[in-house]
């Protein structure tokens, strides 16, 4: 689902700029941005990926295919953010968070 490709590239974003922190501290800052998005009126469906999350703690073993699945996603977030145009927020923080892939990969 779209929710799961989101949050998988919301911990491998936090992962790859919070470099040497342990998978605990990024976690909760994971839970905790996605808590502000909650109370935003927006919340990703965290509880659904925790436990692959734990497994697949280091993103970089994923090929190609499921890079360009991230960026799809990032693309439905997109899509998303712009649906609810009455919260500019949600269009900031998916142009943001597009920027970082495309520099990144």
């Amino acid at each position: 689902s779209p929710e799961v490709t989101v949050s998988f590239f919301l911990f491998h974003f936090l992962n790859e700029r919070f470099l040497g922190l342990s998978l605990s501290i990024t976690l909760l800052l994971l839970l905790m941005l996605n808590l502000f998005l909650y109370f935003s009126g927006f919340l990703l469906q965290l509880l659904q990926v925790l436990p692959v999350l734990f497994v697949f703690e280091d993103l970089s073993l994923f090929n190609d295919l499921d890079i360009r699945r991230l960026r799809l996603g990032l693309g439905l977030l997109l899509q998303l953010c712009e649906s609810r145009r009455h919260h500019s927020l949600y269009t900031g923080l998916g142009f943001i968070l597009i920027s970082y892939v495309l520099v990144d990969l």
